[in-house]
């Protein structure tokens, strides 16, 4: 008696499975620079610290805040050299960001 399972097409006919039960085969991924990000604490941010500590009746301290804030992203695309990231901090520092720095993004 054969156990082995046979497998048909909604027709009835014998559909060969062998290519489905190969392995695939993965290339390495190499890897390479995404570009670079310029990152800070927005100004809504600060506002909305204020906003909080006010509200719960405790002094706001703006070093410990900005020691322990979230970063966000200045744009969400990636600049593609670090003196385009710079020129974006610095732009950004003149609009009211806080922190502003350049991150290196790398995808491995």
């Amino acid at each position: 008696m054969n156990t082995a399972l046979a497998f048909v097409n909604i027709h009835g006919q014998a559909v060969d499975v062998t290519p489905v039960k190969q392995k695939r085969v993965t290339k390495e991924k190499e890897a390479h620079h995404d570009g670079w990000l310029a990152t800070g604490v927005s100004p809504a941010a600060v506002e909305l610290a204020k906003e909080k500590a006010k509200f719960e009746k405790r002094d706001f301290d703006l070093q410990h805040f900005l020691r322990t804030a979230k970063r966000e992203k200045i744009r969400t695309k990636p600049y593609f050299s670090s003196s385009s990231a710079r020129e974006a901090c610095e732009l950004a520092e003149k609009a009211g960001w806080m922190n502003c720095y350049t991150v290196e993004k790398k995808a491995e």
